[in-house]
């Protein structure tokens, strides 16, 4: 999945020059959704800490740290921050399953007629 990411990252920078085009959009968001949401979020959720093999870089550990921070998470927010607000407001933790999400709140509070935009 990386390589597939910096290849249409790739495509997407170098066909940028023609101007507006579909295939560097295609190219470019592809290669955002695979740096984040497929690479990026499993490896802060520790999907890879415990495979035998895998490189450090894919471990929660590596991923993001030191020289390779502006490589795997170009981002203002730290990969540690990121962790600790993602997996403690938006996930259900199995020590506490009654505890309502982010996505449950806002449902709710929707659902109520109380849905403002922030």
């Amino acid at each position: 999945m990386e390589r597939w990411g910096r290849a249409c990252a790739a495509v997407g920078y170098a066909t940028a020059w023609v101007g507006p085009n579909p295939l560097s959009m295609a190219a470019l968001s592809t290669a955002s959704v695979v740096r984040w949401a497929i690479v990026a979020h499993h490896v802060v959720h520790r999907g890879y800490d415990k495979v035998e093999g895998a490189p450090a870089r894919l471990t929660s550990a590596g991923f993001g740290a030191g020289r390779r921070r502006l490589v795997d998470w170009f981002d203002w927010m730290l990969p540690e921050a990121w962790r600790l607000e993602h997996n403690t407001s938006t996930t259900i933790t199995p020590e506490r399953p009654s505890t309502p999400t982010w996505s449950r709140r806002t449902s709710r509070r929707c659902a109520t007629r109380r849905c403002r935009s922030r």
